[in-house]
């Protein structure tokens, strides 16, 4: 490794502290785990009239047909209860990484980069759609900024992992999270929730829900707000400390339901994040005396320019359900959804006035959906139609101030889409299911183009150009076009479920996946602004088990993917990006799921995940820095590692009056990313492991608990992306954080 790569000098700490670093440890620690439990004496595990020890029963909707167990469910998916989330204090989408087996989560500026066994894109902003898809009560966020919001009143998430194209559509090529609230309840219920941790966090959460008419209309509200100081110093008095916390939102659900026939839930929820985010700040190579001095440590930046990044999300649902008979249902879901983020950004990472932008998107969707649903004894099916508008405008502005030049990007970008889908499961014997699906899209995206390259010399952020500057005099400036694409796509999906017994489920499964097409925002001809759909074909086989009276669950999955016409993302200069159709992939893993209850109120889970996800061929690879091509053929994607761990144990204890304590430990290993498919030496971030904490103390009633915790115990030091600068630059995860939660409920 160069020596210049930030790490180096660290490299002890981006090893795992508890576990040394080694994956035969990781693995030895889970089998010394499991034997621990598999010796424990067979009356321990053997459930008594009065005492089940069984682990929780998680059902899922992922089917789109009828509420499942996760266990009779024929997909690789990880699934939260609301209890789960609280108590291993996941409060978003990004915290979700090293709690699901190959999900790696990062972050641009505002944007979420979300990948699923080796499938994602950095190509995040307007003009291009994410890999995976995020659903909060069925409806697609569309914009990558919108991903990251806090759950607010959640009843359950669920990680989709691979294709989920034929009942979830456009861009969820590498699978799909699905958010599901909780529904407003007849009877009154109350909760709030207060944390209060190192670097002045303060964070509520507040729920209220009831009846506004008895058996007929409930409603629901819920209020969070978070703040935190910086994470990361500026040691820059002209720049900002970076990586701060400021958000808040509000969810509003009315339940209607005037009949046993109807049932209508509105929807309406509003959020604001107005932080110092973080954005690629963290110099990763000596680039001036200021970022030498830091070199190594990611507490501290040096940035000449103040970064703020304000994102705003709003939308409104109308969620209705038609009961026709016993086996029939209609549900239309329409949805209406308002998103905005505003960035400036000091660009190149440094104290040098080089290069700074400024950055907008301003964003409308509306989705209707209609499904049927039948269930019968024999056949179980959804059909459905699905149209969606997306009108996109955006705005990127860089400075690049040693050239003189400011750049002005203004395009309009549109989406149109519709689609038709039919999926059923026909159960051929009790034990034997056979599965059939086919999705059809039709799309049409438009792309009204407004890009100015204008003389400027004040380096500073501009949010759009000053009167009477400059044009420069470069052939075709300024750069106005129009263009359109079509693109059409099926997406089928066939799979087969045999049940051994009650307790072993085997399962297989081909599907396909499809990413929309779209184009360049900063493209300056019709020629080469436009870029065409990704593709995946997944072949997936699995086994879903539970074992000794529900007290050992063990699933495991193997898949391979087929992944042709990568969309691949060349930085030409800061602000100015390109997207091309340049690679394939083959991509291939094992995933096993561990969950065991072997004695009274100790629980133990382990995921585990194997992945060999690489280029098939990519001869012509941009090489770091526009130093010309590489020939990646044979490299490792981006953000795919080839092991992932997850372990836990909790541990509850009953004191007095029935109360009890509990002790909880979780440890996450990230194996060895690379950030770009040349898989530069100073683009990587080697293995690393995290440890989290906590201890609490929950009253008889459950009306009151509170917990102490911690979360990255070593304070480990890893990146999370990088760009090539120069100089390199990274976005750096949190560092060791503490605090004490204290949840009423009414």
């Amino acid at each position: 490794m160069s020596k210049y790569n930030g790490r180096s000098e660290n490299r002890s700490v981006a090893k795992i502290v508890f576990f040394g670093g080694d994956v035969k440890k990781i693995t030895d620690c889970f089998a010394l785990m499991l034997g621990a439990a598999c010796l424990t004496p067979a009356a321990a595990w053997a459930a008594s009239p009065d005492d089940s020890n069984s682990l929780e029963e998680i059902v899922v909707t992922a089917s789109k047909i009828s509420e499942t167990n996760l266990q009779r469910t024929p997909i690789a998916i990880t699934a939260f209860s609301g209890e789960q989330l609280q108590r291993s204090q996941l409060n978003n989408v990004n915290q979700l990484m090293g709690s699901v087996p190959n999900l790696s989560i990062s972050v641009f500026e505002t944007f979420a980069e979300i990948f699923i066994r080796g499938i994602g894109s950095t190509n995040v902003i307007g003009g291009n759609d994410p890999s995976t898809t995020v659903q909060v009560d069925g409806v697609y966020l569309g914009r990558p900024y919108s991903q990251f919001a806090d759950f607010l009143d959640v009843q359950r998430v669920e990680v989709l992992r691979g294709p989920q194209g034929t009942l979830y559509g456009r861009n969820a090529v590498g699978g799909t999270i699905n958010v599901i609230s909780r529904a407003p309840t007849d009877d009154f219920a109350a909760e709030s929730t207060l944390t209060l941790g190192n670097y002045w966090l303060v964070q509520s959460q507040d729920y209220l829900s009831g009846a506004l008419i008895r058996g007929v209309l409930d409603a629901s509200i819920a209020v969070d707000y978070t703040r935190h100081d910086p994470y990361l110093e500026n040691i820059e008095p002209s720049g900002n400390d970076v990586f701060n916390a400021n958000n808040g939102g509000v969810r509003i659900q009315l339940r209607y339901q005037p009949t046993s026939f109807i049932d209508a839930t509105t929807r309406l929820d509003y959020s604001l994040a107005d932080e110092a985010e973080e954005g690629l700040s963290k110099a990763l190579e000596p680039f001036s005396p200021a970022t030498k001095s830091i070199l190594g440590d990611y507490h501290k930046v040096a940035l000449n320019q103040p970064q703020r990044g304000v994102t705003r999300n709003a939308g409104a649902a109308e969620d209705i359900k038609f009961t026709l008979s016993d086996s029939l249902m209609i549900r239309s879901l329409s949805a209406y959804r308002s998103a905005s983020t505003e960035v400036d950004d000091d660009a190149d990472a440094t104290d040098v006035n080089a290069s700074l932008i400024h950055q907008e998107e301003h964003d409308k969707q509306f989705s209707q959906e209609l499904n049927l649903v039948g269930n019968y004894d024999r056949f179980n099916f959804v059909t459905g139609l699905y149209y969606y508008h997306e009108n996109n405008h955006v705005k990127v502005a860089p400075t690049i101030v040693l050239a003189n030049t400011y750049l002005y990007v203004t395009p309009t970008m549109s989406t149109d889409a519709a689609a038709a889908f039919a999926q059923g499961t026909y159960h051929v014997t009790s034990k034997f299911d056979v599965t059939a699906g086919i999705r059809y899209t039709a799309e049409r995206k438009t792309m009204d183009q407004n890009e100015t390259f204008y003389l400027y010399t004040g380096g500073t952020v501009l949010s759009q150009p000053l009167p009477g500057m400059f044009v420069l005099p470069i052939p075709g400036n300024p750069y106005r076009f129009s263009t359109s694409a079509h693109y059409y796509a099926p997406t089928p999906k066939f799979g087969v479920q045999y049940s051994l017994t009650e307790q072993l489920m085997l399962y297989a499964s081909i599907t396909r996946g499809f990413k929309s097409g779209g184009y360049n925002f900063s493209a300056n001809s019709a020629a080469t602004a436009g870029f065409q759909p990704e593709k995946v074909w997944s072949y997936e086989v699995g086994a879903k088990t539970e074992w000794l009276d529900h007290r050992l669950r063990v699933n495991l999955t193997g898949f391979y993917y087929n992944y042709t016409d990568l969309q691949v993302q060349i930085l030409l200069a800061p602000g100015s990006l390109s997207i091309r159709n340049a690679a394939n992939a083959k991509n291939k893993g094992v995933e096993l799921e561990i969950a065991a209850t072997p004695v009274k109120g100790l629980e133990l889970t382990a995921n585990l995940a194997a992945l060999d996800a690489k280029y098939s061929s990519f001869p012509d690879a941009p090489a770091p820095r526009g130093a010309g091509t590489v020939d990646a053929t044979g490299n490792r994607l981006i953000q795919a590692p080839s092991f992932t761990a997850n372990l836990a144990a909790q541990y509850t204890v009953p004191v007095r009056d029935g109360d009890s304590t509990f002790l909880r430990a979780e440890y996450s290993y990230i194996g060895k990313q690379f950030f770009e498919p040349t898989n530069d030496v100073n683009q990587t971030q080697p293995g690393y492991g995290l440890v989290n904490l906590s201890a609490g103390y929950a009253s008889s009633d459950n009306r009151w608990q509170i917990t102490a915790w911690a979360h990255n115990v070593g304070d480990i030091q890893y990146v999370l992306a990088t760009v090539a600068g120069p100089p390199y630059g990274g976005v750096v995860g949190a560092p060791r954080t503490f605090g004490v939660t204290v949840r009423h409920k009414w």
